[in-house]
C-alpha cells in the first residue's frame, strides 16, 4: 500500500510574534534514528547513522559517507575525549576486550568501542571501553574532555535488580582512562542528563531510573555525592526521555519529562531541589490520517515518545518539542506562569521521534522528525522541520512571582494516616514529612514513606515491617483529605490495603 500525496499543514499559534516551524528536506537515505552532531565543523549538524554519516550541505543531505568503523557496529553517541573539537565516536557491537585497568564485568556482549578522530576527521583503531553496561558521556571534571560514566545493573539471587553500579572513567586525553572507585545508586537506569543544578561550577548528573530520580552532585573532580528521590513510573512521570533546561527563565535548570499526552516539568531552585512542578497537556485534535484499515491503533501508547529542548519558535525562550501518536509536532513554552502549547504542525508521520539540531543557517533550533510507528519504503521518510529564519523576540519571558503551591503542600507538613488490610493489624500514625518542594520523606516505627506531592495527588512508596515488599500507590484528594489503595505482601499473601490521610 502506498500513501496518497504527502501533506504538511501548519497550524497558527495563539501567541503574537511567534511563528510556526516549517517543513524542509526529506531524508531519503540512511537509518531512521540517527545521532546528531557537527561532523565537519561547519556549524551545521550532520546525521550519524549505523557506521556512516550523512553530511549536511545547507539543509540537504547527500549519499552516506562510510566512517570505517568495525563491521556490525553501530554509532550510539558522539563526543570529544581529547578536547580537539573534532567528534569522536562511541559504538556498540560484538564483545570487546576491555583494558585491564577498567571494570571487567562477566558479560561479554554487547561491546562498546571508542574511535578517536584525527586531523583529517578519519578514525583509527577501536579502543575498548565497556563490555556489557552502556557508557554514558559527560565531562565530569570540566576539563573540556568528555569522560564516560558506566552503569551496570546489580542482581540478587532471585534475579531481581537491586541497584546500579556506577564507575566513572576520566579521560586522560589520549584514549586512555582513569577508573574511579565505583559506587551504587537506584536500579534500572533509563536515561542520564548533565548540568550544573546548584551553580557551583561542577557538573551534576541527573538520572531517571524506573522508580527514582537520582541526582549525582559533582565535586568537580569526577566524584559525586548521591541523592535519591522516589519518582514513580506512570502516565504522569514518564521514563526513557528526560531533559534538563531552564524552562521558566529563572536561571535554574529544570527537569523535563514526558507524561501521557503531555509534558511534566520539575522546576529547580538552583540548590539541587525541585520546588514545584507543572504539567502541560497536549490535546488530541484529530484521528490518524491515512492509517491502514484493520491495523489496531495504539491509543494508549506512551506519548510523546521523546522530548527535545530548543529555540523553536522564539529566540528568547527555551521551549519543549513533543509529538503525538497522530503526527502533530507540538511546541510548548512557559507563558505567563503556565506551561502550554504555543505551536502545532500537522505532519504525515505517526508516533514520532525527534532530534534537535542546527540543520540550516536560521539561528534557531531545527528538528529531525521520524515516524516510529511505521518505517519502510512505502511509508513517509524522515523530514527536517526548520525554525523561522528570524525568530521573533517578544521581550523577556515572564518570571514567576513567588513559588505557588497547592493547598496543603506546605513545607514540613504532617499527615495523619490510617492503613487497613486483611492479615495486618490496623495501622494509624502521624507522619511528619521533611519537604524539598515536590518531594518529601517521613519515617515512623521502622517504616518509611517517600512521596511526590502533585496538586491533588500524593504518589508514594512505603516500606514497613508488616509488608515483605515495598508498597506503591497514589492518594487522591477529596474534601480536604486523601485516600487510595495499594497492594501489600502480608503473612497471608498479597492483599489490598486501604490508605487514608488527612493534614494535621
Amino acid at each position: 500500500m502506498r500513501l496518497l500525496a504527502v501533506f504538511v499543514l501548519a497550524v497558527s499559534t495563539a501567541f503574537a510574534g511567534m511563528a510556526d516551524m516549517r517543513p524542509g528536506f526529506v531524508v531519503s537515505s540512511g537509518a531512521p534514528f540517527p545521532i546528531v552532531g557537527d561532523f565537519n565543523g561547519d556549524g551545521l549538524d550532520d546525521l550519524f547513522q549505523g557506521g556512516q554519516v550523512l553530511v549536511n550541505s545547507g539543509g540537504a543531505f547527500g549519499a552516506p559517507l562510510d566512517l570505517g568503523i568495525g563491521e556490525g557496529e553501530k554509532i550510539v553517541d558522539v563526543l570529544d575525549v581529547n578536547g580537539d573539537h573534532r567528534l569522536d565516536l562511541l559504538t556498540v557491537g560484538s564483545s570487546v576486550k576491555v583494558p585491564a585497568n577498567l571494570p571487567q564485568p562477566p558479560m561479554q556482549t554487547p561491546g562498546y568501542r571508542l574511535y578517536i578522530a584525527n586531523a583529517s576527521r578519519t578514525y583509527g583503531a577501536a579502543i575498548g571501553v565497556s563490555s556489557g553496561p552502556r557508557p554514558w558521556v559527560a565531562d565530569v571534571d570540566g576539563d573540556g574532555k568528555d569522560d564516560f560514566v558506566v552503569m551496570g545493573d546489580l542482581w540478587n539471587a532471585n534475579n531481581q535488580s537491586i541497584g546500579t553500579e556506577v564507575t566513572v572513567l576520566r579521560s586522560l586525553g589520549n584514549g586512555t582512562f582513569e577508573s574511579l572507585a565505583p559506587f551504587r545508586i537506584a536500579p534500572m537506569v533509563q536515561t542520564v542528563q548533565t548540568g550544573d543544578l546548584n551553580h557551583d561550577g561542577a557538573i551534576d548528573l541527573v538520572i531517571r531510573a524506573v522508580s527514582d530520580l537520582v541526582v549525582l552532585q559533582g565535586a568537580g573532580d569526577g566524584r559525586f555525592s548521591v541523592k535519591t528521590r522516589f519518582l514513580p513510573l506512570n502516565q504522569e512521570f514518564g521514563a526513557q526521555s528526560m531533559r534538563l533546561g531552564d524552562i521558566d527563565g529563572d536561571s535554574h535548570l529544570d527537569v523535563v519529562m514526558p507524561a501521557f499526552r503531555g509534558v511534566r516539568v520539575l522546576f529547580g531552585d538552583g540548590r539541587g531541589n525541585f520546588q514545584r512542578s507543572a504539567r502541560g497537556r497536549i490535546a488530541k485534535e484529530h484521528d490518524i490520517v491515512g492509517f491502514p484499515a484493520g491495523v489496531p491503533i495504539m491509543e494508549n501508547a506512551m506519548q510523546p515518545k521523546n522530548l527535545v529542548l530548543g529555540h523553536f519558535t522564539r529566540g528568547d525562550q527555551l521551549q519543549i518539542a513533543a509529538a503525538t501518536l497522530e503526527g502533530d509536532l507540538v511546541i510548548l513554552g512557559y507563558e505567563q506562569g503556565t506551561l502550554r502549547e504555543v505551536s502545532r504542525t500537522v505532519t504525515e508521520l505517526w508516533l514520532m521521534e525527534l532530534r534537535a539540531g542546527a540543520f540550516h543557517a536560521g539561528g534557531g533550533t531545527d528538528l529531525y522528525v521520524v515516524g516510529a510507528l511505521i518505517w519502510g519504503d512505502n511509508w513517509p521518510k524522515p523530514r527536517l522541520f526548520y525554525a523561522p529564519d528570524e525568530l521573533a523576540f517578544a521581550g523577556t519571558p515572564p518570571r514567576v512571582s513567588g513559588r505557588r503551591r497547592s493547598a496543603g503542600l506546605a513545607p514540613g507538613m504532617a499527615l495523619r494516616m490510617q492503613m487497613q488490610a486483611e492479615c495486618v493489624d490496623p495501622v494509624a500514625g502521624r507522619w511528619s514529612f521533611s519537604r524539598e518542594g515536590v518531594f518529601g520523606v517521613a519515617q515512623q516505627d521502622g517504616g518509611t514513606i517517600e512521596a511526590v506531592f502533585d496538586e491533588s495527588q500524593i504518589y508514594y512508596r512505603m516500606t514497613a515491617p508488616f509488608s515483605g515488599e515495598p508498597m506503591y500507590g497514589v492518594l487522591e484528594a477529596a474534601d480536604g483529605s486523601w485516600s487510595g489503595t495499594t497492594q501489600v505482601l502480608t503473612s497471608c499473601g498479597w492483599k489490598v490495603m486501604t490508605v487514608r490521610a488527612q493534614i494535621e
